[in-house]
């Protein structure tokens, strides 16, 4: 069975954002008219570090990406659609909403067991190297 698009009021036009789509009707009615279709140019910075947050953006066809400076002065990318030394974030957006809270439930429920090595930003080097070595059991988590 294919599903209906939800189409904004008054512009026929779907909507293309997981985010937006996957949103209760109810929840969608009060925040649409907050929406406001933006165009923005490849490579605009729509964030800063340390900077006051005034817009929440919902992207429908873009790669939106993290730029990071690491210690010596490097920098790191990372986001949706973008690869750094061949090892990828990602975020589930497959499965439902419920689905989604079910397989939550079961690892709250310590059902579900996902073998992880945490390293912090500063040892994101270590992580890399411990990947190419083949020592990770798991995944490598490079958290804040």
């Amino acid at each position: 069975m294919k599903m209906k698009k939800r189409q904004p009021s008054g512009t026929g036009l779907p909507v293309r954002n997981d985010i937006l789509r996957a949103l209760l009707n109810s929840e969608y009615k009060h925040l649409s008219p907050e929406l406001e279709h933006v165009h923005l140019k490849r490579g605009e910075i729509i964030y800063q570090a340390d900077q006051r947050i005034d817009h929440v953006y919902f992207p429908e066809t873009a790669v939106v990406a993290m730029i990071d400076t690491v210690e010596g002065g490097g920098t790191v990318e990372v986001g949706f659609g973008t690869v750094a030394f061949d090892v990828a974030v990602r975020i589930p957006y497959w499965g439902s909403r419920s689905e989604l809270i079910e397989v939550l439930d079961l690892a709250r429920a310590g059902q579900v067991e996902v073998a992880t090595q945490r390293y912090s930003l500063d040892d994101g080097p270590k992580a890399y190297e411990a990947l190419a070595a083949g020592t990770v059991r798991g995944r490598a988590v490079i958290v804040p």
